[in-house]
């Protein structure tokens, strides 16, 4: 068990792996550039801010709706108040 829970955290790398990570071995952040475009499947731009429902029927989160909060390649990261318990109210989609 790792000592003092809340001086780490929990850190998803490009390839699915996730690792704890004490706050004084992240060396930077990465920058949030609001001017980032996704697209959606019928090629909409989609921005930061905006709110979206996915419509991905094989998806555990089918018609649920989210803010976008980040877009990274193909995946977003949604929030959204119903998850507040499990997750601070983030969850992923693609």
């Amino acid at each position: 068990m790792i000592e003092a829970e809340k001086d780490y955290v929990k850190v998803v790398s490009d390839n699915g792996v996730i690792s704890n990570l004490r706050f004084s071995d992240i060396d930077k952040k990465l920058v949030v550039d609001k001017r980032t475009i996704g697209r959606d499947s019928m090629g909409n731009a989609l921005q930061v801010d905006d709110v979206v429902r996915v419509t991905n029927k094989n998806c555990n989160y089918y018609g649920q709706k989210g803010i976008v909060k980040s877009i990274s390649k193909n995946v977003l990261f949604l929030w959204d108040r119903s998850f507040m318990t499990q997750s601070y109210g983030i969850f992923v989609e693609n």
